[in-house]
């Protein structure tokens, strides 16, 4: 062979070498994309499932928006308070509610300024309330000549993004409680005018009983002076029974006067005072017997309420107990305790007591157990009308020859100091 021949040969296996070389790299590549086709495919399933997945909830989310929108749009056509959305001072939406209280369509509102459906002599208080959110009272137009009062108070809404979107108006029709307390107030004024005309009365009639009375008695001191060595003693004896039924008679329109003025609480003037003190001075004031002794225990709390009544009850139950008191050495003692809502006042004496059978006549006026017909049986009703007055309750426990407590109480809240009446 020669050397042409060698360099062919040579070119040839070079040649078939390279050929081997490249199919080798083409099924590597092929294969390489098989391998890489594959996970592809295997990507994109992935892809397919997750987007498939994604498309599931997606739904599900619109879905239950959708829902959550409906029940809460459901919500707002039937609120019991008539509701509106307003956008820059125009309603853009009504409920069902508020329809009814306007007496109109939701069709025929939209758009239209809110304030247009308040009464004119009110819109002022309307857009103070709105700055402030306040719940203010105001008349709604109605259609188509009427007004109704409503509570009404705004709340801005905001988007998620914290942008403002809309206002939302609550309003209450208050109409029938507006006019229930109307009601309330011309039968307070009425009332008033009631226990004025009857306090004015009582006194009239205080005066007028109160004069033939006192002419019945000068008459009969005219006839004791002049007459009395001439008078039999039956005769002297009708003369005092008519003396002490004049003297009863005076007692018992005393009494009606002060019952009169103790029910009634509308002219009261309070201070804040200490208890003990009305107590002190109560039996200050008392003629109290040698033989017994008053003795007053405890800390007695500092009250708002009115000192008059106050120093009166206390007054009555020691005047009581000094008159039922049968022993030779006798005991009022006088003390306070405390609970969270009461202060708990007892009164206890070691007098002849009271039979359980009439726990409950006592507090009843013109009930009386005294028999010498001395006593007009109102002190102890007005005790019980005082105490309920400031909120509490009495009652007694005796033991018939030994002793008697009256237990009472005021309520707390009722004569706090803080309390506003003067």
């Amino acid at each position: 062979m020669n050397r042409r021949d060698l360099d062919i040969d040579e070119q040839i296996e070079r040649l078939k070498r390279r050929i081997q070389r490249e199919v080798m790299a083409r099924k590597a590549a092929e294969e390489l994309l098989e391998q890489k086709s594959l996970e592809v495919f295997s990507a994109n399933q992935k892809l397919q499932q997750v987007n498939s997945e994604l498309n599931e909830a997606l739904s599900a989310n619109v879905k239950a928006l959708n829902e959550s929108e409906a029940e809460r749009f459901t919500m707002f056509d039937h609120a019991t308070s008539g509701i509106a959305l307003v956008t820059q001072g125009r309603l853009v939406r009504i409920n069902e509610r508020l329809s009814s209280m306007l007496g109109l369509e939701e069709r025929d509102v939209l758009e239209k300024p809110i304030i247009d459906f308040i009464f004119e002599e009110d819109r002022k208080l309307f857009k103070n309330s709105n700055s402030s959110n306040e719940l203010v009272e105001i008349r709604l137009l109605r259609h188509p000549e009427s007004m109704t009062w409503i509570s009404v108070q705004s709340h801005p809404v905001k988007g998620q993004d914290g942008k403002y979107m809309y206002d939302v108006y609550m309003l209450d029709d208050i109409q029938q409680r507006k006019n229930a307390a109307a009601r309330q107030e011309l039968l307070v004024q009425q009332l008033q005018e009631t226990n004025s005309q009857l306090e004015d009365f009582a006194r009239i009639v205080s005066h007028d009983l109160k004069a033939p009375l006192n002419g019945i008695k000068t008459v009969i001191g005219w006839i004791n002076e002049s007459k009395a060595s001439n008078l039999d003693e039956e005769f002297q004896n009708y003369l005092g029974l008519v003396t002490d039924r004049a003297d009863k008679m005076y007692r018992l329109i005393d009494g009606v006067m002060q019952y009169s003025k103790a029910v009634n609480t509308e002219d009261d003037q309070t201070s804040i005072f200490n208890v003990g003190k009305a107590v002190e001075e109560a039996a200050q004031f008392m003629v109290v017997p040698k033989h017994i002794k008053i003795r007053i225990h405890g800390e007695f709390p500092e009250i708002r309420a009115n000192w008059f009544k106050t120093k009166q009850l206390f007054s009555n139950l020691i005047d009581n107990a000094i008159r039922h008191i049968d022993k030779p050495l006798g005991e009022i003692s006088i003390t306070c305790s405390s609970t969270p809502l009461y202060w708990t006042f007892r009164v206890t004496d070691n007098g002849k007591g009271i039979k359980k059978e009439h726990f409950n006549k006592i507090f009843k006026i013109f009930s009386t157990m005294d028999t010498s017909g001395k006593h007009t049986g109102i002190g102890l009703s007005l005790v019980s009308k005082i105490v309920e007055q400031y909120g509490g309750e009495i009652g007694v426990d005796s033991e018939f020859g030994k002793y008697t407590t009256f237990k009472f109480t005021f309520n707390k809240e009722t004569v706090s100091t803080d309390g506003k009446k003067t």
